[in-house]
């Protein structure tokens, strides 16, 4: 009886052995440098999946673990992932300005070899789909909800392109001279973050004229509203090397009387004119750079606005005209040359 009894446990212990064993959860990695995570990879000689992702996506994030355990994926088991989390990591942010992404969550796979082979964004079914279609090596989504910069170049230029502007970063890191690479890179493409590797590959080499000149190349893309939330330090970086006596508490600031603006008496598809009113409170003039009205619903009656001079303001004239009924809300932005340099204002409209 107790030779059964013992029987019995021991096929109940082994089951549970079988069947945890059968549920252990991959390994993830968190905040790890690609240099360290990559060494890991090679070592247990699997691909590399870099997760950039926003610190405040908990649920996303609770989601996108869940996803890398779903057996019809296998993700986890198959890859070493290394997740970014980006306020819990400053030092690993250029990730975001190498990619010029918002996106919430982006999945970098890396081969074994440690190539760039797709940049997939967000934590759907559709887009570990795409994960998992780019490991076993078909690439043809190979950049799944990934919005990038260059419209003009294909999906493998564009993954190539990344994976040198990549390439070059990490060779910056280890003091690698990237000079003949960083120069046929910015003949393919430029936006903000190759311009600034070519700026610290003057700065490398000692070539004064050569880090002006591209700081002014990179300060020509703060003129857009999108690039200035991911490359403000650097803007800011490139505006005390232009000029060596920039001080930032000498710049305008711009003072909005409202942020919310409600608009009464709207009806569908009438114009319903109102005002933004700018003023500078600042010490030197301040430019407007652009307005960004948010739709087609919200227009600037005038594409040109003038210098406003310290100490005095400009009404900015917009004219909405609905197309739906209900209750509207849109957003204005303005980029300036401010201390505040991005400023958003919100206009909410009850249509009849």
């Amino acid at each position: 009886m107790k030779s059964t009894v013992k029987i019995v446990v021991l096929g109940i212990l082994m089951l549970v052995f079988m069947f945890s064993c059968s549920k252990t959860k991959s390994v993830i990695y968190h905040n790890l440098s690609y240099r360290k995570a990559f060494e890991i990879a090679s070592v247990k000689k699997k691909p590399l999946c870099m997760v950039i992702m926003h610190d405040t996506c908990s649920t996303a994030y609770s989601k996108y673990l869940s996803m890398l355990e779903d057996k019809e994926y296998r993700i986890g088991k198959k890859t070493i992932v290394n997740v970014i989390r980006d306020s819990s990591s400053q030092h690993e942010n250029w990730y975001r300005q190498w990619l010029c992404s918002y996106s919430p969550i982006i999945t970098c796979l890396f081969s074994k070899e440690g190539n760039l082979k797709a940049v997939i964004a967000g934590n759907s079914k559709y887009s570990f789909q795409c994960l998992k279609d780019a490991i076993d090596g078909n690439h043809e989504c190979s950049d799944f909800a990934y919005k990038p910069l260059f419209p003009r170049l294909d999906t493998d230029t564009q993954i190539n392109f990344l994976d040198k502007v990549f390439r070059c970063k990490t060779a910056l890191d280890n003091d690698r001279n990237i000079e003949d690479d960083i120069d046929s890179i910015l003949k393919v493409a430029q936006y903000p973050f190759n311009v600034y590797l070519k700026y610290l590959s003057e700065k490398m080499n000692d070539r004064n004229d050569g880090m002006v000149r591209y700081a002014k190349e990179l300060l020509k893309f703060d003129k857009e509203i999108y690039f200035h939330g991911l490359y403000s330090d650097l803007f800011e970086q490139a505006e005390y090397v232009v000029d060596v006596k920039y001080m930032p508490e000498h710049r305008p600031l711009l003072y909005l009387d409202d942020h919310v603006i409600i608009l009464k008496d709207c009806f569908l598809n009438q114009t319903k004119p109102f005002h933004v009113r700018v003023s500078n409170t600042g010490r030197t003039n301040l430019v407007i750079k652009k307005i960004d009205a948010g739709c087609s619903c919200v227009k600037p009656v005038s594409d040109s606005i003038p210098l406003i001079k310290p100490d005095t303001y400009y009404d900015v004239r917009f004219n909405f005209t609905p197309d739906v009924k209900g209750k509207i809300e849109r957003e204005i932005t303005i980029l300036s040359n401010a201390q505040n340099k991005l400023e958003i204002i919100k206009i909410v409209a009850i249509v009849n």
